[in-house]
């Protein structure tokens, strides 16, 4: 009797032990076939020219602003600049950039410049941590390949559009403006105004 209590016990506990390997092996193939949709749906959220609340055109170069949107992250109560501070919001702007020209043209050089004020001139910080914060609860809206190649050297007819900034700007205000360069030393700006 001994015995036949014993056998049943260890096919008992072998049994289990399969099961919790197959759960485990389950719950392995389940995370892969996430992680893989995720990253596919990474590589194939590029955006398209399209639609633009306005744009600044020159000889080399063409930028437009497709969308300006505000959003409140979630963001971490322990990470600075991942939330608005109070009384301010964060807008997003989603940016394209196409080289026209037969030349390279270094993206960075554009976007390291981009001011955003308001009406009057006031000129609002670009926290990057807001920029992080959306981007984190927003995958599927995500393409860093898009965003790194933004600030990287365009080939002629090249073309890239991602969100690029977060800008903090206060709660009442609504009338924008968007300031580029149009040359390396800064000397001629252009913009672009919008309201939210």
């Amino acid at each position: 009797m001994k015995k036949i209590v014993l056998s049943l016990l260890a096919a008992g506990s072998l049994g289990i032990a399969f099961s919790s390997c197959a759960e485990n092996k389950a719950a392995e193939v389940k995370t892969e076939v996430m992680e893989k949709k995720i990253n596919t749906q990474k590589a194939t959220n590029k955006k398209e020219d399209g639609p633009a609340i306005g744009s600044i055109e020159t000889e080399a170069y063409v930028v437009k602003l497709h969308r300006a949107f505000t959003y409140e992250p979630a963001g971490s109560a322990v990470l600075a600049g991942t939330r608005p501070k109070p009384g301010h919001r964060f807008i997003y702007l989603d940016v394209s950039l196409r080289n026209k020209s037969a030349e390279k043209l270094e993206g960075g050089f554009l976007f390291i410049a981009l001011k955003l004020t308001d009406s009057k001139g006031v000129e609002y910080k670009k926290p990057a941590a807001g920029l992080a914060a959306y981007t984190t609860e927003h995958p599927e809206d995500n393409n860093d390949a898009e965003y790194a190649a933004l600030w990287e050297a365009f080939k002629p007819n090249e073309f890239h559009r991602e969100i690029v900034y977060a800008v903090e700007v206060p709660q009442g205000e609504k009338n924008f403006v968007l300031h580029l360069p149009t040359d390396r030393h800064r000397t001629i700006w252009k913009s672009i105004s919008f309201s939210l």
